[in-house]
């Protein structure tokens, strides 16, 4: 592993305990500087700003479930169904212990959930319209994704409150029915996609993947 390559992955994980133990307001880019025992240009080489330091990790994340999605040798071969199911993992691990929720609530209340998880999701929704031969121009596509986003920041707020009074798993099939139905897919497919996704995403075990840990 190259120097840079190392440093890269120190930043990354200190942050991550930062992260977790400090809450994403609360923690500073210089603490980080400072437990690594290094320069701040350092760390802006390769992150310019807390934002993107909280968008690799949540990169990484996802790289993790979709490889324990492909290890555990259950076959989707459909990609609506596959995002379901990472989608809805990637909510399980966020929100199952007090910490890791506190940070996505504050992530989302300052609106940077947005850049850390939002070009995941488009290219992801991306292979969707590509694989069922949706036509929808950039414009279109950029007016769905922002209808998703904002609703979803907005949902999740009032969740991690206590506003709504409702399972997880009965959330993540609420919000991940918006953009495909807006897309124009038919409802029949959707639902068959959401139901199906419930029970692989119980057959993964992900025990094991921690966003901040």
């Amino acid at each position: 592993m190259k120097k840079g390559d190392l440093t890269k992955k120190q930043i990354i994980q200190t942050a991550k305990k930062e992260f977790f133990e400090k809450g994403y307001i609360n923690t500073k880019m210089n603490q980080i500087t400072k437990s690594l025992n290094i320069q701040p240009s350092w760390i802006t080489y390769h992150f310019k700003s807390k934002d993107n330091l909280a968008a690799e990790i949540f990169r990484e994340l996802f790289e993790k479930i979709d490889a324990r999605i492909h290890e555990s040798n259950i076959i989707i071969t459909d990609a609506l169904q596959f995002h379901f199911v990472r989608i809805r993992l990637m909510y399980r691990i966020i929100l199952r212990d007090e910490n890791t929720s506190h940070f996505f609530y504050e992530l989302n209340k300052k609106k940077a959930t947005i850049l850390a998880t939002k070009p995941l999701v488009d290219e992801m929704y991306r292979k969707i319209i590509e694989a069922y031969h949706i036509t929808v121009t950039e414009q279109e596509f950029l007016i769905i994704r922002g209808i998703d986003s904002s609703g979803r920041m907005d949902f999740f707020e009032k969740y991690l409150n206590n506003e709504f009074h409702i399972p997880l798993d009965d959330a993540v099939t609420i919000l991940e029915g918006v953009v495909p139905r807006l897309l124009g897919l038919k409802q029949e497919n959707i639902d068959s996609m959401i139901l199906s996704s419930i029970r692989i995403a119980n057959a993964i075990h992900i025990d094991d993947i921690h966003l901040l840990k």
